[in-house]
C-alpha cells in the first residue's frame, strides 16, 4: 500500500462506521513488531470499528494458530484476527502493513514515535497469568541482588552484522567502559547481562567484573551460541519459538526493572525496553545510557557539555557585542608568587607505548556465574 492509498484509506474512514481496521504482523523480529504496533494503537484503535491483529506471519508463538495473543491479554482492545471474523464485520475493513503505518506516522502526522509509543505500550503490554507468573518468579531473584543492579544489552548474531554495515559496531569491553565513563562513581552491586552470542556476552561480563567490580548475574543462554539469525529462528519448531519468546520477555523485564539500563539505541530492541521503563516503571530517563557509538542518548549529550568539574557559565557584557565566558566554577585561581622559580629541564617526547595483546574470548562458562533459576 503506498503514502497515497493509506491517505485515501483514511479519508474513507469518515464514511465507515461498522468496518475494522487489521494491523498485519510479519516474519521479522520480535521487537519490529511490536514497535509498529506500539505506533499503531493510539492512530487506529476505535477510529474504524474493531482493531484487529493479524498474526499468520508472526514467528513468535506457541501453537500454529498462536502468536502475539498466547503471551498478552487485552482482547478487549487487540482482538486476534481470522478471515471469517473480517468477512463479518462487512467490506469497510482496512488492512495496514508496518510500512503502511510508518508512512503515516511521519509523513502524514509527522510525529514522531515516542508520543505515540509512550500511549501504546500502556495499552498492548499485559502479560498472560501464565507468563506473568514465570516472570515474577525472576523479579523475586532480582530484586534481592545487592545494589545498584546495570543492565547490560549485549547485541549480537545477524543484528550486530547488520550493524557493523551501518556504523562502528562497539566491542563489549568498550560497552562497559561507556557505562564507566558516565557514571564513574557507580561501582559494585551486581551486572546483569543479558545478549545472545555467547562469546560477546563472556566478554562483557569480564570487563564488568574488571571495571565495576559488580557481581554478574545471567539469565539462560541462548539457545544458539551464535547467537539469534532470523533465517534459522524462523525454520525452528514451535517448542524453540514458544521458549525462546518467554526467554526473551524475561530478559526484557529484568533490564526494565535495573537501577540502569546499558543499550544500542539503534535497537529495536532497546526503543521498546526504554518504553517499558519509563512509561510502566517509572524509571529516569538519566539512568540509560545509549552503547552505540552514537552516544544519542538524551543525557549522553547533556554530559557532554554540563558536568561538575568542567561547568562554564556566559553572561552578556553591559555594552558588549556577546556573551564573555566566566572563569568555569570548578576551577580555582591561585596569586602568581613573584619570586621566579628555577626553569624545569625540557622533556623530550617520549613514543607512545604500544598497545596491549588482545584478549582471547572464551566460550561463555555457563557454570562460573550465578543464574536466574
Amino acid at each position: 500500500m503506498g503514502w497515497l492509498s493509506v491517505v485515501a484509506v483514511i479519508v474513507l474512514w469518515g464514511h465507515a462506521t461498522q468496518g475494522c481496521t487489521i494491523i498485519t504482523l510479519d516474519n521479522s523480529g520480535f521487537a519490529s513488531n511490536a514497535y509498529s504496533l506500539l505506533h499503531a494503537l493510539p492512530i487506529f484503535y476505535r477510529r474504524n470499528g474493531t482493531f484487529f491483529l493479524d498474526n499468520s506471519a508472526f514467528n513468535y508463538r506457541c501453537s500454529e494458530n498462536g502468536g502475539w495473543h498466547e503471551f498478552f491479554s487485552g482482547e478487549d482492545k487487540i482482538v486476534p484476527w481470522s478471515r471469517p471474523k473480517e468477512l463479518a464485520h462487512g467490506p469497510d475493513c482496512a488492512r495496514f502493513r508496518r510500512e503502511d503505518v510508518d508512512a503515516i506516522m511521519y509523513a502524514l502526522l509527522q510525529e514522531k514515535p515516542e508520543p505515540l509509543d509512550f500511549i501504546g505500550i500502556k495499552m498492548a503490554w499485559r502479560y498472560r497469568p501464565w507468563v506473568q507468573k514465570i516472570i515474577d518468579q525472576q523479579m523475586r531473584v532480582l530484586a534481592k541482588q545487592k545494589k545498584p543492579t546495570i543492565g547490560f544489552h549485549i547485541r549480537g548474531g545477524d543484528l550486530l552484522r547488520q550493524e557493523k554495515l551501518k556504523t562502528r559496531a562497539l566491542k563489549p569491553v568498550d560497552i562497559v567502559q561507556t557505562f564507566a565513563q558516565a557514571f564513574p562513581l557507580v561501582k559494585g552491586g551486581t551486572c546483569v547481562i543479558v545478549g545472545d552470542e555467547h562469546a560477546r556476552v563472556t566478554e562483557a561480563a569480564k570487563a564488568a567484573e574488571r571495571h565495576l567490580r559488580c557481581k554478574v548475574l545471567r539469565t539462560s543462554p541462548f539457545w544458539s551460541k551464535e547467537g539469534f539469525s532470523k533465517e534459522t529462528y524462523n525454520e525452528q519448531g514451535l517448542d524453540v519459538k514458544c521458549s525462546g519468546t518467554v526467554k526473551m520477555l524475561i530478559d526484557l523485564e529484568l533490564l526494565a526493572h535495573t537501577d540502569y539500563l546499558v543499550a544500542s539505541d539503534h535497537s529495536r530492541w532497546s526503543q521498546v525496553l526504554q518504553y517499558m521503563r519509563y512509561v510502566l516503571y517509572d524509571k529516569d530517563r538519566s539512568t540509560f545510557v545509549d552503547a552505540s557509538a552514537d552516544h544519542a542518548d538524551l543525557y549522553s549529550t547533556i554530559r557532554k557539555y554540563i558536568r561538575p568539574e568542567s561547568f562554564t557559565v556566559t553572561q552578556s557584557t553591559p555594552g558588549g557585542s556577546g556573551p564573555e565566558p566566566r572563569v568555569p566554577t570548578a576551577q580555582k585561581l591561585t596569586k602568581k608568587s613573584g619570586k621566579k622559580g628555577k626553569k624545569a629541564p625540557m622533556k623530550l617526547a617520549q613514543p607512545p607505548p604500544p598497545p596491549p595483546p588482545p584478549e582471547a574470548v572464551e566460550d561463555y562458562s555457563y557454570e562460573d556465574e550465578e543464574d536466574f533459576e
